[in-house]
């Protein structure tokens, strides 16, 4: 699934997929982490949305507006978790001979959730290391 997020492209790797829903109300929270945008309710139970420019250490582009204009959910150890992002962009394939795994030294790139990276510089996140990364009381 590629989504894009200050005028960058990621993909999520359909295994660690759970849900995609549209805008989502997001719900802050008071003294925790800048990396939690806050909390939503998907059919009546209560999930985190991470704010994936803030995770990625993106600047922001323009207002500061957290407002999601998607959240894609991803399989955590307990449950789904929620990571806001600006667009869908939709579903794409990729062929190993596309992807690189090293990422050089002052790419630009925030290497430290990512996978993988194409020629095109679409970034493939490394989920689980972001959901660790993450902090919320995820158990390992």
């Amino acid at each position: 699934l590629v989504v894009a997020v200050e005028g960058e492209r990621y993909a999520v790797e359909l295994e660690h997929l759970a849900e995609v829903s549209g805008a989502t109300t997001c719900t802050p929270v008071p003294g925790l982490a800048g990396t939690l945008l806050g909390l939503t309710s998907l059919r009546g139970e209560i999930r985190p949305v991470l704010d994936l420019v803030a995770l990625l250490g993106i600047p922001r582009q323009g207002k500061a507006d957290r407002k999601p204009g998607a959240v894609v959910f991803l399989k955590g150890v307990q449950n789904e978790i929620g990571v806001a992002v600006q667009k869908l962009e939709g579903l794409e394939t990729l062929k190993v001979s596309q992807l690189e795994t090293s990422i050089p030294e002052g790419a630009g790139m925030p290497r430290r959730f990512i996978k993988a990276i194409t020629r095109e510089t679409l970034a493939v996140i490394d989920v689980p290391a972001l959901l660790a990364g993450a902090d919320i009381g995820q158990e390992p």
